[in-house]
């Protein structure tokens, strides 16, 4: 049996500021999921009733309880909608069929960002015409969304005992919400394979039952509670097994194979799933497999016939953010090119601690080709300069003299007009390279107390250097200063003369590289980024962590600092942070969902499969000086699988440099995020 609702929404024709405001949609019911209906599809309509396109809706979880507890199912930017919006609709989907369908409609915009609307068991044999919707078994008008406003008439009831199943061998409690009646069920009731009906008591799950190698649309209609990509199976199969006989098995791959996912019919990305995820960005499939555009219309970004999404995101030309691509001139695949990344006005450096030349000092461009690579991970730092028709390669930092081994030169960096500081790996020295006439020379080397975890300059042209245990502060003129008391310092970030230090015990630490710093605080131990903006300090954790994701403090230099928002992104979390014009950049290089276009709107919760993919760069606008929940994704078309796209990020105020060190020997992207 099928039961499907339509929430239809007029929209506001006045122009909404940018960036976007996030619309979520909400669903509350009494049919079960997974056993009454498994699927949600959400379509947007025009005053006219005509479909338009699709919209993304979220995977449910069909163990909560969704009768008494709202559930977020679809969440997007009002932008999306257009001006020509007059309806969303809504469809709950039966593990049979969808040949029965209940549409009922109600009005849009909703006071404020949030949709709420109900759905009942009362409304599956009620019919309503094309201007009413079915709420509590009754047909209302379309302004009716809850039950209990004035345009609803009178209510289907007033108390939770007018909410009566009348069925004793399963649970199936009755409550009266905003004047509709919602039964709370208790599918375990009723043993495998069943679920309580209220009215009738228990029932078989539709479709239940079914042998390995029969067609199914959930894991409930499985003897072997496993369906999958349509199919019955053993067992949950892998990613490049198929289950077309009820039996897990590998399937013969191609050169090209696992592909990205498109509208054939087929399991490109040998995920068990067909046309899943799949790239729709054609007139025939636009948005979703199937899903034609009229004749005439464009498919732009998943939409028919709407603008550029770089023009109406950030006010930008897609051409104008793409500006560059830095490649090294000669490379070796696990080069590490872009692992970390340091911008100084026109010099872009970009280290390499895979590097396997074995070279010595200051290498010139030219001088590039007069030595073998070995693969021993000497490493590198690779200096660009913007000239007028893009970035030249000016020179490559090397170790001095003799090179050694497996050193991971570049893996720690830090510039400034002038002057490029190196290390290796936790490597107790700091190397000073000087520009002088326009050439490189150098280097000086600063031996450390300790392996340095991290290099940067201040605004004032020090040195400063994280250690483990303490910070060190160099002057122009090579007086140190020395601040300790940091017990498994982690990450920092200096702006201006400010900075922040995070330790791996929790222990937050805010000062001044002239003044020193102070106690704050307690942080995720699991620190992975830490960058100041002004009175914020915003902080990121990685996909290790319990709860990766994003969290903006508020400095308060007379206290521990206030905090004011914690985004959490539990598929992948974040390993560099970056201040770029109105946004915060967010680089998440083991995002599993890096298809897509150059930019656009993320409104995922959840991905699901969290194996590492291309990565992701994530940008939450900052106007009101606090990110929003559902940002902008940022990602490069055209990179090798697991290219980690956003491992390293650098700003110049303007642009966005986005490190991809597993993409070949690595890549550097130049984008332009600020007209």
């Amino acid at each position: 049996m099928l039961v499907a609702l339509v929430l239809l929404a007029a929209c506001d024709p006045a122009p909404r500021p940018q960036p976007a405001q996030t619309v979520e949609v909400f669903l509350r019911t009494d049919l079960l999921p997974g056993a009454e209906f498994d699927e949600l599809r959400l379509f947007v309509r025009d005053t006219s009733d005509r479909r338009l396109f699709p919209l993304t809706t979220e995977r449910f979880d069909p163990r909560r309880d969704w009768a008494n507890a709202a559930q977020r199912i679809a969440i997007f930017p009002d932008t999306l909608l257009g001006a020509n919006v007059g309806f969303l609709q809504l469809e709950l989907v039966s593990p049979l069929d969808d040949a029965r369908t209940i549409r009922s409609t109600v009005a849009y915009p909703a006071e404020g960002p949030r949709i709420d609307f109900v759905v009942t068991r009362s409304c599956q044999d009620v019919r309503c015409d094309g201007t009413q919707r079915c709420l509590g078994g009754r047909c209302v008008p379309r302004d009716c969304r809850r039950g209990d406003e004035p345009s609803c008439g009178a209510a289907s009831c007033a108390f939770d005992d007018e909410c009566r199943a009348g069925v004793p061998d399963c649970a199936a409690t009755g409550r009266c919400d905003a004047g509709v009646c919602l039964f709370t069920l208790v599918p375990s009731d009723c043993g495998p394979g069943h679920f309580c009906q209220p009215g009738d008591g228990c029932r078989p799950i539709p479709g239940a039952g079914r042998g390995n190698g029969q067609s199914c649309r959930t894991n409930a209609q499985c003897a072997s509670d496993r369906c999958e990509g349509g199919t019955c199976c053993n067992r949950a199969c892998s990613r490049c097994e198929s289950c077309a006989t009820g039996v897990c098995a590998v399937r013969p791959l191609t050169a090209s194979e696992p592909s990205a996912e498109v509208c054939d019919g087929l399991d490109n990305d040998c995920d068990g799933s067909i046309d899943r995820g799949a790239l729709v960005v054609d007139e025939s499939n636009c948005g979703a497999c199937g899903f034609a555009c009229a004749s005439g219309e464009r498919c732009v970004d998943g939409r028919c016939n709407v603008e550029s999404p770089c023009e109406t995101l950030v006010g930008l030309t897609c051409a104008d953010i793409e500006v560059a691509t830095l490649e090294p001139a000669r490379s070796h695949e696990s080069m590490l090119f872009g692992s970390t990344l340091a911008v100084a006005g026109d010099l872009v450096a970009i280290g390499a601690p895979g590097d396997g030349f074995p070279l010595a000092g200051v290498s010139p461009a030219p001088e590039l080709a007069r030595a073998p690579n070995v693969g021993a991970d000497y490493g590198g730092v690779h200096l660009y300069r913007r000239e007028s028709e893009g970035w030249a390669l000016e020179a490559v930092l090397r170790q001095p003299d003799r090179p050694l081994r497996n050193e991971r030169y570049g893996q720690r960096l830090a510039a400034r007009p002038g002057q490029v500081a190196v290390s290796g790996f936790d490597r107790p020295y700091v190397d000073v390279f000087r520009e002088e006439r326009g050439l490189w020379t150098g280097p000086e080397r600063l031996m450390t107390s300790g392996s340095v975890q991290a290099l940067a300059f201040d605004a004032e042209g020090r040195l400063v250097i994280l250690g483990p245990r303490q910070l060190e502060v160099v002057d122009p003129e090579g007086r140190r200063q020395r601040f300790g008391g940091f017990d498994d310092a982690r990450t920092f970030h200096v702006e201006g003369r400010g900075v922040a230090i995070a330790t791996g015990t929790g222990a937050l630490f805010i000062g001044s590289t002239v003044d020193g710093v102070r106690f704050g605080g307690r942080v995720s131990a699991e620190l992975t980024a830490l960058i100041i903006d002004g009175p914020r300090l915003f902080t990121a954790q990685g996909r290790t962590a319990s709860e990766p994701g994003i969290e903006a403090f508020e400095e308060d230099l007379a206290g521990p600092p206030r905090l004011l928002q914690s985004l959490r992104r539990p598929e992948s979390g974040f390993s560099a942070l970056a201040r770029v014009g109105d946004y915060l950049a967010a680089g998440s290089p083991d995002d599993p969902l890096a298809d897509g276009g150059p930019l656009g709107v993320d409104v995922r919760l959840r991905s699901e499969d969290l194996t590492p993919g291309d990565g992701t760069v994530f940008l939450y606008p900052l106007p009101a000086g606090v990110p929003v929940d559902a940002p902008l994704y940022l990602r490069a078309e055209t990179v090798s699988a697991g290219a980690h796209f956003g491992a390293s990020l650098a700003s110049d105020g303007t642009h966005l440099f986005v490190g991809a060190p597993g993409d070949g020997p690595g890549s550097v992207f130049v984008r332009r995020l600020a007209p």
